[in-house]
Parts: structure tokens; sequence; C-alpha cells
């Protein structure tokens, strides 16, 4: 009781590979490829866990489930109804065969996801203007 393990990787070693590790050209590498080039390159032979470990605990590498993706940071909804809306073509076979192919041209507003949505026979912008009249308008500065 109280040995030390029999593995365990020295406080000189320890230096020496966090010395090694530090340089510019291992900045990118996890313990797996850096246990290989540390064995390659400076005759240091240690395990990726062992690595890992020190890697670290000297704040060199931080493991998968240590690294924290920025969330995505939801902007605010627009205040008025037509300032802004997202607009979009569904190009399908909407009747399956059974008639001529029709697109969907839908659109959803911003401020109140109201959704607007007609059928047509042809994308063009003409009946891309067609369809959400009143809420398109909203949009449009006063005139004079």
């Amino acid at each position: 009781m109280g040995a030390p393990p029999n593995r365990r990787v020295s406080q000189e070693t320890r230096q020496k590979i966090v010395r090694v590790v530090s340089q510019e050209m291992y900045r990118d590498f996890g313990p797996t490829l850096a246990s290989e080039y540390l064995s390659k390159k400076h005759g240091v032979k240690v395990g990726r866990e062992a690595l890992g470990q020190i890697m670290m605990g000297a704040g060199l590498w931080r493991s998968r489930r240590q690294r924290v993706q920025a969330a995505h940071e939801w902007r605010p909804r627009r205040s008025c109804r037509g300032e802004m809306v997202q607009w979009d073509t569904s190009d399908h076979d909407w009747l399956e065969g059974r008639g001529p192919r029709l697109y969907l041209i839908h659109m959803i507003d911003d401020a109140t996801s109201e959704l607007s949505a007609r059928f047509v026979t042809s994308d063009s912008t003409e009946e891309n203007m067609r369809i959400p009249k009143p809420l398109v308008a909203l949009a449009l500065p006063p005139e004079g």
C-alpha cells in the first residue's frame, strides 16, 4: 500500500514532454499523434492516455468532452409584420404525375410566423410577386 505505480511517468520525463509538445510544430496535435512523434523524433515512449493527461494538465489539449462549441445565438425577431420574410419555391411533383407540374411558392413572416403559400404553374418573378401583396406592401417604405 502506498507504492508508486510501475508505469508512472517521471517528473523529469513529464517536463521534457511538456517542453516538446509546447513547440509550435505540435500545437494542433492530439495525444495519439503526439505520442508517435515523441517516440520517433525524441525517443520518449509514453502511452496516449498518459500523454493526454499530461497535455491536459499543462493546458495544451482538451478532450472532446471538454470542448464546448459556441452556442448559436438566436437573433431577436423583427418587431413589425412584413419587415423581414423568408421566401422559397418548392419544385416538387405535387400531383404525383396526375396533373400539371406545380410549384409551391411560400413565405414566412419573421415577426408573426405567418405563412403565405400558393401553387403556380411556373416559377417566375411575376408569380412570386403575386403571393403576399398585403405582406409585401407593409415592408415597403411609404411613398411620397
